[in-house]
């Protein structure tokens, strides 16, 4: 999963507006997790999403498919 519930981010059940408003009440309230999980999920954005990971992602995939 991209999104782990607490360590980078916050999940809310799909369609429930009460979830969601929860969920950024508690961030509202709890600057140093909403801190936190900011800094880890820029973290794990900028680990695996960098475009040279994605280049090296594709060319090892493109060198399966030709062997």
């Amino acid at each position: 999963y991209i999104v782990k519930n607490g360590k980078n981010g916050l999940l809310f059940k799909k369609g429930d507006a009460d979830d969601l408003k929860r969920k950024i009440i508690f961030l509202m309230n709890n600057p140093e997790i909403a801190r936190k999980i900011s800094r880890a999920a820029k973290k794990y954005i900028c680990k695996n999403f960098h475009s040279s990971n994605i280049k090296n992602k594709a060319k090892n995939v493109v060198e399966k498919l030709v062997k």
